[in-house]
């Protein structure tokens, strides 16, 4: 088979064709080649770029970010220079205001301060001339009162004689058969009831409302028992009237009919005088409470306008602190007709005032008298028939004596430290106490012995023995413990101490006690602070917690109340300022409480248990 020219020209031309073949293969993979590497150039480029533009970015934005915080910083810096200069302003404005507020108190302080000044210039003035009018030096008062006991003296001798003459001439007319006369009965019995002992000492607290004729109804007392004559008791008004007197004033050695022996605390009736009520109460068995019938002054002394009457705190200092009876001597009667009306009146008006200080009404003995004109029989007033003031005060002192036994305890109410030891005043309060004892001293329980034994009246008497009830002076010697002036003065630094047998009294700072909520000036909470007075003690008192509040309306007790009010009772936990001598007991005066804010007696209560 025969070939074409064609098929061998093909053929001859196969192998060139292969090489230009293989040539534009090979040219095509370097141009494949250089295009990938062109195109991988072009890309390491771009990523190049691309790296340096993410460089440019990434530099811009930490150049952004350090711009940001540094005006954030900025921003921060001026908010802390707004705020330190807000700061600075509010101090600004804080120390104005205190300082306004206390140029305002100084202001006030400045007004009160001229105003105490200006009472005291009022009050020294006053009393420069009350001493101008008695033109006299202290020299001449004190030489004055000398030659005063002198006369008292004699005439007490005088008076003894002219009994004992009339005694002698009613025992001869006994032995002759003859009848005696009065005056010679009379003398007789007053020099049998002066020789025998008394059964009972009894202390008696006179309170009453300014120009309620107090001092005049003690004078007449005085005399009615023996104290003083008739010449004594008008010289002793004038001198009261020419002077009258501001301060507690003690009559002591007086013998009732009964043979009880009575002191008498003549209270001046003035608010300003409430310390004076509260001293006493300390050491009274009896409240007598003396009003006045005489047109309305009884009225007027209850609606005083500072607040709760002067009559109705002393009333309930009196019950806070012991005493144990109530009596109620109507004065004045004979300017009131002693009308039966007037004397019902009288006893209506104070029945509020009774029961507000925690007396029974009921129990209260009330009495038509007339100071003045020395009636104490209730002779004119042929309506009452309760007897004679004397009578009732012979009643009253019946139930004294029986709470007065068991161990010793002796409350301390004035005292001196003299070389020879501490001399103090004070009453037996249960027990017997006789010279050369030894007993512990509380707080201290420092053991201290009986020196000197005397009683406590203007012609102290040496005694073997004291009974509950009695006031005496006490000689005491040992070591006595250190104990700071609690009252101010210097015969006061003992006040409120116990003189007492081992284990019959505990001494704390911390008590829980039952309160009777009387009046609240301010809200009554756990915090709350006024002045404790127990027995003759006198601290400050903080309430730390309120356990229950009874309301005696509704009968409900209230657990931990948030909220009290006035005619509650409540259980509280009482921290005091120092410690002083308690009993857990109701009946005890060392248990009986007495809460007092200002001049105001806020609770009345007992020690439940000293912790």
């Amino acid at each position: 088979m025969q070939r074409s020219k064609h098929s061998v020209r093909w053929n001859k031309d196969r192998p060139k064709r292969l090489r230009q073949k293989k040539q534009a293969e090979r040219a095509a993979r370097r141009k494949a080649e250089k295009e990938k590497a062109d195109k991988e150039d072009a890309l390491r480029l771009q990523r190049q770029k691309d790296a340096e533009e993410d460089a440019m970015l990434r530099e811009e934005r930490r150049k952004r970010r350090q711009q940001e915080e540094a005006a954030r910083k900025q921003r921060e810096a001026l908010r802390r220079q707004e705020d330190e200069q807000r700061r600075q302003e509010r101090e600004r404005q804080e120390k104005k205001r205190r300082a306004e507020e206390e140029a305002k108190r100084a202001e006030e302080e400045r007004q009160r301060e001229e105003l105490r000044l200006a009472e005291e210039l009022r009050l020294a003035e006053e009393l420069r001339r009350r001493l101008e009018a008695r033109v006299e030096t202290e020299e001449e008062a004190r030489r004055r009162e000398e030659v005063q006991k002198e006369e008292r003296r004699k005439r007490a001798e005088q008076r003894r004689r002219e009994i004992k003459e009339k005694a002698e001439r009613a025992k001869k007319a006994a032995a002759a058969g003859l009848p005696p006369s009065a005056a010679a009965a009379a003398a007789a019995a007053a020099l049998a009831r002066e020789a025998a002992p008394a059964e009972v000492q009894v202390t008696v607290a006179v309170l009453g409302h300014q120009g309620s004729g107090k001092s005049t109804l003690v004078g007449a007392l005085m005399l009615a028992t023996g104290a003083i004559n008739e010449r004594d008791l008008m010289k002793r008004r004038k001198d009261l009237e020419r002077f009258p007197c501001e301060e507690l004033q003690r009559e002591d050695s007086l013998r009732s009919p009964g043979g009880a022996e009575l002191t008498l605390l003549d209270v001046p009736g003035g608010r300003r005088c409430l310390p004076q009520a509260v001293q006493a109460a300390a050491e009274a068995d009896i409240a007598l409470l003396v009003v006045s019938a005489k047109g309305r002054e009884l009225e007027a002394a209850l609606r005083e306008a500072s607040g709760t009457s002067a009559l109705a705190e002393q009333l309930r200092v009196a019950k806070g602190l012991g005493a144990r009876r109530l009596l109620v001597a109507v004065s004045k009667m004979e300017e009131a007709s002693w009308a039966q009306d007037r004397f019902n009146d009288v006893a209506s008006a104070l029945a509020p005032v009774l029961t507000n200080a925690g007396f029974n009404q009921a129990a209260a003995v009330f009495v038509p008298v007339d100071g003045l004109s020395n009636q104490l029989d209730a002779r004119k007033a042929t309506w009452h028939s309760g007897g004679s003031l004397l009578h009732c005060l012979d009643e009253a002192t019946k139930g004294c004596a029986d709470a007065r036994s068991g161990a010793l305890q002796v409350l301390l109410f004035e005292s001196l430290t003299t070389a020879k030891g501490l001399r103090v005043r004070g009453r037996v309060e249960q027990g017997v106490l006789q010279p050369g004892q030894r007993w512990n001293l509380a707080p201290g329980n420092a053991s201290l012995g009986i020196e000197v034994l005397q009683t406590a009246t203007r012609q102290p008497m040496p005694l073997q023995e004291a009974k509950g009830g009695q006031n005496v002076e006490i000689q005491l010697s040992g070591n006595l413990p250190d104990w700071p002036s609690t009252a101010g003065a210097t015969g006061h630094a003992w006040r409120g101490s116990v003189l007492h047998e081992a284990d019959s009294l505990q001494v704390s700072d911390y008590v829980k006690a039952k309160m009777e909520v009387i009046e609240m000036p301010r809200p009554l909470t756990a915090g709350f602070k006024a002045v404790l007075h127990v027995h003759a003690a006198t601290v400050e008192a903080e309430v730390e917690k309120i356990l229950d509040a009874f309301d005696w309306s509704t009968g409900v007790t209230t657990e931990k109340p948030k909220v009290v009010k006035a005619g509650q009772r409540l259980t509280v936990m009482l921290r005091l300022s120092r410690e002083v001598p308690l009993c857990a007991s109701p009946d005890s005066r060392l248990g009986m409480l007495m809460l007092r804010l200002e001049e105001t007696t806020v609770a009345i209560g007992h020690v439940l248990e000293v912790k």
